[in-house]
C-alpha cells in the first residue's frame, strides 16, 4: 500500500478516536409545574439568557452521568492514566448513570428512601427504549440549531425532546436518550422542562463510574416500592384503629 494513503488513512483513525474520546458537559436548567407554573406557557416565552443552571449532564464515549449540578463531584483518577472520574457523593434527588455498551442504566435514589430506612438505593436495569417520531419542527436552542421529537413513555407520559445533530452523541438528560443527536431541551408534559443553558467539550478522557448503594434489579425494585408504600394499620393513642401508607411494616 502507498505510503502516503497509509499516512491518510492513520491520521483519519486518530482523530475518529479522539473524537470519540472527547468529553462533553452539559449544564441544564430544571423548571417545574409546581414551582414555575404552566410550562407550555413558559416555553413560548423568552427565556432569560442568565439563569442559573440546576443539572449536569457528563458523557464520554457511550457512557453518561446525569445529576444536580452541586453533587457532581470531578476528581482525577491518578490509578487510570490521569484521567478524570465524575460521580456523586450525596444525592439529594435522583441521579442517572446509562451505558450504552453495556445497554445498563442505573438510578441513584440517593436520600429519597431515607424514610424507609434506606440510603443510596440503587435501581439497575437495560436502557429504555424509546419509539421517537421526528417531526418537521425547528428552533434554536442555546445556539444550536435543533429539531423537535416526541414519545410517549411506558407510563403514558408525552414527552417533547428537541435534539441537535450538530453535537454528535445520542444522549440527554436522566433516562433520555436515542436520538441522531444530543437531547437540549425535554419536557415531560406539563410537569417538567429541562433546557440547556451551556455546552462545553474537551479532549480528556472522562470515566464515569457506575453508582454503589444497594443495587436492586427492576423487579426486585418494584417489589420493595411496593412494600415500603402499601397501608398499614396502627393502632392511634386513642384507641382507634387507623391506615397509612407509605411506612415499613
Amino acid at each position: 500500500m502507498n505510503i502516503k494513503i497509509i499516512c491518510v488513512l492513520f491520521a483519519f483513525l486518530n482523530g475518529y478516536v479522539s473524537c470519540w474520546s472527547q468529553t462533553y458537559t452539559i449544564h441544564y436548567k430544571l423548571y417545574s409545574e409546581a414551582n414555575d407554573g404552566d410550562l407550555n406557557e413558559l416555553n413560548k416565552k423568552s427565556i432569560d439568557k442568565n439563569i442559573t443552571p440546576d443539572r449536569i449532564l457528563t458523557y464520554c464515549d457511550g457512557v453518561s452521568f446525569f445529576s444536580a449540578l452541586q453533587e457532581s463531584k470531578e476528581t482525577l483518577d491518578t490509578e487510570n492514566n490521569n484521567n478524570y472520574s465524575i460521580s456523586s457523593s450525596r444525592n439529594i434527588v435522583a441521579s442517572t448513570y446509562k451505558n450504552q455498551k453495556e445497554n445498563l442504566m442505573m438510578t441513584n435514589f440517593g436520600d429519597i428512601f431515607a424514610s424507609f430506612g434506606e440510603k443510596n438505593l440503587v435501581l439497575s436495569r437495560p436502557l429504555y427504549k424509546f419509539d421517537w417520531e421526528v417531526t418537521n419542527k425547528t428552533s434554536t436552542i442555546s445556539g444550536y440549531a435543533c429539531t423537535l421529537a416526541t414519545t410517549i413513555t411506558e407510563k403514558g407520559k408525552k414527552i417533547l425532546a428537541w435534539y441537535t445533530d450538530e453535537i454528535p452523541i445520542n444522549d440527554g438528560v436522566g433516562m433520555y436518550w436515542g436520538l441522531p443527536g444530543l437531547i437540549l431541551q425535554l419536557q415531560i408534559e406539563n410537569q417538567e422542562l429541562y433546557i440547556a443553558t451551556a455546552i462545553k467539550q474537551n479532549n480528556k478522557k472522562t470515566t464515569l463510574k457506575k453508582p454503589k448503594g444497594n443495587i436492586l434489579q427492576h423487579k426486585d425494585f418494584d417489589a420493595y416500592v411496593a412494600e415500603m408504600t402499601k397501608p398499614q394499620t396502627i393502632m392511634a393513642p386513642d384507641g382507634k384503629v387507623k391506615r397509612i401508607s407509605g411506612s415499613r411494616n
